[in-house]
C-alpha cells in the first residue's frame, strides 16, 4: 500500500491530497491541523525546522514562540532532476537527495537513468546494455536498487519520475 493516502483515497504520490495545514506552537506544545496525512508531514517538517538544538543543556526549544503558520504549496509538482546517465550516483548518494528534498518539501524525483553517455540500468531481459554502456561494471542499477529507491522516496512523500531514453535518442548504442 502507498504511504500517505487520505480518507477519501486521495494519494501523496499521484498529486490529489491536499497538502495544506495549520501548525500553532505555543511555549507548551504544538497542535497540527491537515485535511490529510501529507499536510500533517509537512507540518511535522516545518515544527523540526523551528527546532533549536542547545548542546549545553542537551534538549531542543523554539525560539520566538508563539508560533502561527498556515502553509500550503503554490505548486502542485515541486522537482527535483538528477541525471545518473552523465554523473553516476551512489544509492546513498541518491537516498541523501531525497531525504533533502523531503526536508524542503520537494515532491518529486525526476531520474534521467541512461542517455547516450552510459547505460547503467541493468535490464534483466537485455543485461549486455548495462554491461557495455555503463562506465563502470560496479557503477549500474539493478531492478532491486531501483526499487529500493522508489519505495525509499515513497516513504517520505516523493515520487520518482524515471527518464529511460530509446536507442533511436541516442548516439552511443
Amino acid at each position: 500500500e502507498e504511504p500517505f493516502h487520505t480518507s477519501d483515497g486521495a494519494s501523496a504520490l499521484d498529486g490529489t491530497a491536499l497538502e495544506s495545514y495549520t501548525l500553532r506552537v505555543e511555549e507548551t506544545g504544538a497542535d497540527v491541523r491537515a485535511p490529510s496525512e501529507l499536510g500533517a508531514l509537512h507540518a511535522l517538517t516545518t515544527l523540526r525546522s523551528l527546532l533549536v538544538f542547545s548542546a549545553n543543556a542537551s534538549s531542543f526549544s523554539i525560539r520566538g514562540a508563539p508560533w502561527y503558520i498556515q502553509d500550503e504549496p503554490r505548486f502542485q509538482y515541486r522537482g527535483l532532476l538528477i541525471d545518473t546517465a552523465r554523473h553516476y550516483l551512489p544509492v546513498r548518494t541518491i537516498e541523501r537527495i531525497i531525504d533533502g528534498m523531503a526536508m524542503n518539501k520537494l515532491n518529486v524525483l525526476h531520474w534521467h537513468i541512461v542517455d547516450a553517455q552510459s547505460f547503467p540500468l541493468v535490464l534483466p531481459v537485455r543485461p549486455a546494455l548495462a554491461e557495455k554502456g555503463a562506465y563502470h561494471p560496479l557503477a549500474t542499477y539493478t531492478p532491486t536498487m531501483v526499487q529500493h529507491i522508489v519505495a525509499y522516496a515513497e516513504r517520505r512523500a516523493v515520487r520518482v519520475v524515471p527518464e529511460i531514453d530509446m536507442p533511436g535518442h541516442t548516439h552511443a548504442w
